[in-house]
């Protein structure tokens, strides 16, 4: 997974290690997680992952009032 620098997140044939491959995972206050790339290429911006309802999740500016910016993980 690589974050571009038009904000998408698109998958990868091989790991390289550069930094747009790169992912931070920080637990919140709440108990779910914010998930953001090291970083978007192109761009001074921190974003992280989010998505909205059933689509394909993409790159946004964090928000701690909306859901579609945090995640939970399960164990199976």
């Amino acid at each position: 997974m690589a974050a571009t620098a038009n904000g998408d997140v698109i998958t990868v044939p091989t790991f390289t290690g550069t930094p747009e491959q790169l992912w931070r995972i920080d637990q919140l206050t709440d108990g779910t997680y914010r998930i953001m790339p090291k970083v978007v290429p192109d761009s001074g911006k921190k974003l992280a992952l989010v998505s909205s309802g059933d689509s394909t999740p993409t790159l946004a500016e964090f928000d701690f009032t909306s859901d579609n910016s945090k995640w939970n993980f399960k164990a199976h």
